[in-house]
């Protein structure tokens, strides 16, 4: 069977591939020095020649210093005898080089030329110089590959960090939800009523929302907006007329996303201190309004009037979850500000969508 490969693929194999990576780069690293020092005589079969024959000693350079010096030293922060043991490697090195001119390359292909010493100072810089060419390409993709694996690992590790947390804050979302509606049905019960029934019909719905669509990480706005009507529909069964809910919507909620269960704990809150202790109809006032880019929420409750004698309303996890919950999901991009006086709370959260 034949395979045949688009040539984007085929790019993308040869890219990968760490053997064609070091092969290529030892190719053109002879090429542009042959040509370089071969444009003096157009001899370029000589300057070729001597390029081979140094090329050993430069690659086994190269690769000491990047899979032993900068793995054993540099990566674990021992700068200094990382520098002690380079300079090191680069004077042996040179020194070696300096042997193979002296001894092999100028007898064979310059016996014309004037001899310098082997352990001439200037020509020693010179070949320090040259090494320094093959080294540089390769430890500065290692160098910048080895801190861009640090910070992918980081941001991994951030990102696990904020999947745990938000999963966290979620789990904490639906006991605490579950914790009011049931407070909601245990109330109708003891008044012996019959919209019990319908209580726990509604309630089986929003359960099924809870268990099947606020696993993702994000869900469609109208779902969310049907959600909070429902729960709102089923408060309503539980105070009757005690209960005024105005509810305004402008713009169309399709198309856009949002965490799920992340308006709730503002309607939720609401409605708990707006009923419990009054002796009047509470009042609670949801305006959403949603444009291309941006979704605002208002929330505004009155605040129950209660005896002296009445206990305070317990605190929940909801409003503090949900500040933690925008915080991770929204950086930057939300804004919540919420006000409370004797006579009633509001909220307002702008997110850009």
């Amino acid at each position: 069977m034949q395979v045949t490969f688009f040539p984007d693929q085929t790019m993308n194999r040869v890219a990968s591939n760490r053997l064609l990576q070091h092969l290529l780069y030892w190719v053109c690293y002879v090429s542009f020095f042959g040509i370089v020092w071969g444009s003096y005589d157009f001899d370029f079969k000589k300057t070729f020649t001597i390029q081979l024959l140094l090329l050993p000693l430069h690659a086994g350079m190269v690769y000491f210093v990047i899979y032993f010096l900068l793995p054993r030293f540099l990566y674990r922060k021992k700068v200094g005898l990382f520098f002690l043991y380079f300079w090191i490697t680069l004077l042996v090195t040179a020194l070696i080089n300096r042997y193979i001119d002296y001894y092999i390359i100028l007898v064979n292909f310059f016996p014309h030329w004037y001899h310098v010493s082997v352990y001439d100072p200037i020509t020693m810089l010179t070949t320090v110089i040259k090494l320094n060419f093959a080294l540089a390409i390769p430890v500065t993709v290692k160098v910048f590959d080895y801190f861009s694996s640090i910070q992918r690992d980081q941001r991994e590790q951030e990102s696990k960090r904020v999947e745990a947390e938000l999963a966290l804050l979620r789990s904490q979302v639906h006991p605490h939800f579950l914790f009011n509606i049931l407070n909601s049905l245990y109330s109708l019960i003891l008044k012996k009523s019959d919209q019990a029934k319908d209580v726990v019909l509604r309630l089986s719905g929003l359960l099924r929302y809870l268990l099947y669509e606020t696993t993702a990480n994000s869900v469609p706005l109208d779902q969310e907006i049907n959600f909070i009507h429902d729960y709102l529909e089923l408060e309503r069964t539980r105070f009757g007329n005690s209960l005024q809910v105005e509810w305004n919507i402008k713009g169309d909620p399709q198309g856009h996303l949002i965490a799920p269960m992340l308006i709730m704990p503002f309607v939720e809150n609401a409605i708990k201190h707006s009923s419990g202790g009054l002796q009047q109809a509470a009042v609670v006032k949801i305006n959403m309004e949603l444009t291309s880019r941006q979704f605002a929420l208002t929330v505004h409750n009155s605040i129950a009037q209660k005896d002296k004698t009445d206990a305070p309303l317990p605190g929940g996890v909801g409003l503090p979850n949900v500040e933690k919950r925008l915080a991770l999901l929204y950086p930057g991009n939300y804004f919540l500000d919420i006000k409370t006086d004797k006579l009633s709370h509001h909220v307002t959260l702008i997110l850009n969508l």
